[in-house]
């Protein structure tokens, strides 16, 4: 207060007192205030009064705004009260936007309220700016209205915004009332915008029709923004659109034909196929903008086939649009326009949302291609028949010769007539083997030579498909054979499965069996029968040990159990000793085999006593396998 009282004192003293010192004296004051809020707050305390800090501080940023562009009006008043108060209104408006979406230092229930009012009152304040100028420019109404409704946007979005924020249990309500005002304005700006156009058009002189089709062009662009992007006239676009290209479509028809009609005798000849084309494509457009109309809808197929229809054969005759008097040239654009036929039953599909679809039936394609494939080959020989008769010196009938070969090249390749023995098939080779004989007639001038080759290869037909059949016989015998091959194959590898799964099953129980067998083979091959090497006891004995030794070295199962393993060990030493005890038997008198057999026994357990007694201490087996041993 003393500083507010000090400054008007100075003020009066000096002579500079005005209204902007005063707001500029009263917006420092308000500054002032926000300390004087706090100090109050820390003195009362906040059970009291809960919320003062932050009513307090909302309500002195706004008049901080409030004060400061009251200020920022009265300092630039000279420039004009307008011009000022759009200054002063867009800085409240600036101020608040800038405290709404990103400070956020008032209260959201009634921030957005005043920032929705200051934007339309910069509104209101630029309405009347232009206003004041419709006297001296009339036609700056349109654009007045314009830029008004289209800030009115802004203001539609903000205020429904800041209603949203306070009652919000009314947001589906009020979103609904505001996309409605949304539509009205949308209208307002499309009429607007069009006004403002037509206006532009008519200050400078444009043409009627010229003046036409901007103006559609401009309703149809807006009708498909609104379509895809704004919507605010829903189906009503639709209809809009398809009217304004209806109005295009009407100024070049009559466009097109002012200019056939000036200019006929230069271009009837040439742009016929491509005004066509144009309007092919501006009826498919226009035919796709009427979806909405049932009887469009209901007829779709329809339309689209005779709008392709009329394509293809547009495109098929646009060479014939260049025909004239030469007969070579005319001949060379018939065989064009047949290329473009045959190249049109290749590419006969048409895509969209429903999928792929083809205009020509199938029975209607093949036709066409066989009758633009076999007329190209017709003409194409015409054309060369003509081109060599231009030769100097040239022979006709050679030259008749080469236009036949020609067209029988293309009746081959379509009619493919060796794929089988037949009589097409012996007339076709007839029919080329004479082509090839006058050939060689002319380059030989001898009716011997060409008479025994085309003789020669008419015999030789019978053989060459018999060949083919004889090579077709020989495929089939090495088809079978490898068959067979295949099947003898999968067999023997699984007898070959089969057998080394069984040995795998029953590799031990074979071993036995085999070792058996080896020592009676081997005590009968020593015995006095056949080498006399042995005698019948000691070749008998010989059994034993071979056994003996065989089955030692069968490899033993595998087994957890310490006990079994060792008794597997023990089993397969004392058969080993006991067989090295037997061959000694052959070689001593059985006199001694009692004390043999006593000293082996006594030997074998001086062995194992401490054999044993070490695996006792190392791998933890039974106590029994030394009692054992002892006995």
């Amino acid at each position: 207060g003393f500083f507010a009282l000090n400054w008007v004192l100075i003020s009066f003293i000096f002579e500079t007192l005005n209204i902007f010192m005063i707001f500029l004296i009263i917006l420092i004051e308000t500054g002032f205030l926000y300390k004087t809020i706090k100090n109050f707050k820390a003195i009362v305390g906040e059970l009291k009064y809960p919320n003062l800090l932050e009513t307090s501080y909302s309500l002195l940023t706004l008049f901080l705004y409030l004060e400061f562009s009251l200020m920022i009006f009265f300092l630039l008043i000279f420039l004009g009260v307008f011009e000022s108060m759009i200054i002063s209104i867009f800085l409240v408006f600036l101020f608040t936007l800038i405290d709404v979406y990103f400070l956020k230092k008032k209260k959201r229930n009634y921030a957005g309220l005043i920032h929705t009012v200051s934007y339309f009152s910069l509104s209101i304040v630029i309405l009347l700016s232009f206003n004041r100028l419709l006297k001296q420019y009339p036609y700056l109404l349109s654009l007045e209205i314009f830029i008004f409704i289209f800030m009115q946007f802004y203001t539609n979005y903000s205020f429904f915004a800041s209603l949203s924020s306070v009652y919000t249990d009314k947001k589906e309500r009020l979103k609904e009332t505001r996309l409605i005002i949304q539509d009205i304005l949308g209208i307002g700006f499309y009429l607007t915008l069009f006004l403002l156009i037509l206006q532009a058009l008519l200050l400078n002189s444009i043409e009627f029709q010229l003046m036409i089709l901007i103006l559609s062009l401009l309703v149809h662009g807006l009708m498909i923004l609104d379509s895809f992007v704004f919507k605010f006239l829903k189906k009503i676009s639709k209809y809009l659109t398809a009217i304004s290209w209806g109005f295009i479509m009407i100024f070049t028809a009559i466009n097109m034909i002012e200019f056939y009609l000036v200019n006929f005798i230069d271009i009837v000849s040439t742009l016929i196929p491509l005004v066509i084309f144009i309007l092919i494509l501006e009826f498919i457009y226009v035919f796709k903008l009427m979806d909405f109309w049932k009887l469009i809808t209901r007829h779709k197929e329809k339309i689209r086939f005779y709008l392709y229809l009329l394509a293809y054969i547009n495109f098929i005759t646009w060479p014939l649009y260049f025909v004239s008097t030469n007969l070579l040239l005319t001949f060379n654009l018939i065989i064009f326009s047949l290329v473009i036929m045959l190249i049109i039953t290749y590419f006969d599909n048409v895509k969209g949302i429903e999928g792929e679809y083809l205009i020509l039936k199938e029975n209607s394609r093949n036709l066409i291609r066989t009758f633009s494939f076999l007329s190209i080959g017709g003409l194409l020989s015409i054309d060369v028949l003509m081109l060599l008769n231009l030769v100097p010196l040239s022979n006709f009938f050679l030259n008749l010769n080469t236009a036949l070969f020609v067209f029988i090249i293309f009746l081959g390749i379509k009619l493919k007539p060796f794929k089988e023995h037949s009589l097409k098939a012996f007339i076709f080779w007839s029919m080329v083997f004479l082509q090839l004989s006058i050939f060689l007639y002319y380059l030989s001038l001898n009716y011997v030579i060409s008479g025994v080759v085309f003789i020669l290869m008419i015999l030789v037909y019978p053989f060459v498909f018999l060949l083919e059949e004889i090579r077709e016989l020989f495929s089939k015998i090495l088809d079978n054979l490898i068959m067979y091959y295949r099947k003898f194959r999968k067999i023997m590898k699984n007898i070959i499965l089969k057998i080394f799964n069984f040995i795998k099953t029953n590799a031990k129980r074979i071993w036995l069996i085999t070792s058996v067998l080896i020592s009676i083979f081997f005590g009968i091959l020593l015995s006095p029968a056949i080498l006399n090497l042995l005698n019948p006891i000691h070749s008998t004995l010989l059994i034993f040990p071979l056994f003996g030794f065989l089955y030692s070295v069968t490899p033993a199962e595998k087994s957890e159990d310490v006990d079994v393993m060792f008794k597997r060990r023990m089993l397969r030493l004392i058969i080993g000793w006991g067989s090295v005890i037997i061959v000694l038997f052959i070689y001593i008198t059985p006199l001694w085999y009692i004390f043999t057999t006593w000293i082996s026994i006594w030997v074998l357990g001086a062995v194992l006593l401490p054999y044993i007694s070490f695996k006792e201490k190392r791998e933890k087996i039974s106590i029994r396998w030394r009692f054992y041993t002892l006995i």
